[in-house]
């Protein structure tokens, strides 16, 4: 059973969305950013998951622990209309777009 997980992912808390396979959220949950808590959350979700995070900065981290608990994260592309995390997990799902771990920092002293 496929479960989808929209994470929009703040500065200091998150909101986490689960859907089912038909697209019927099972619940919403607001957390403090912390590695632990967003890991369970991920893992509540069932077995691999597809994890649409959103964020503008900073998620390398959530990526990092997504991936740790099981799922699969995906990244978002901009599109105009989706107000929630639910609507970005079943409008975004997509292929992963995300730099690998090795390649982040020669990626990031590029930005600057």
């Amino acid at each position: 059973m496929t479960r989808y997980v929209g994470v929009d992912l703040h500065r200091r808390r998150s909101v986490i969305v689960v859907l089912d396979a038909d697209g019927t959220e099972l619940w919403t949950k607001r957390i403090d950013n912390d590695p632990l808590t967003l890991g369970l959350e991920i893992e509540e979700a069932g077995p691999e998951p597809e994890v649409v995070l959103e964020a503008t900065w900073g998620w390398y981290w959530a990526a990092d622990v997504i991936t740790e608990a099981g799922g699969r994260v995906h990244s978002p592309k901009m599109h105009h209309g989706a107000s929630s995390s639910a609507a970005i997990c079943l409008t975004w799902l997509q292929s992963p777009l995300l730099a690998r771990p090795s390649s982040r920092r020669c990626r990031s002293r590029s930005r600057f």
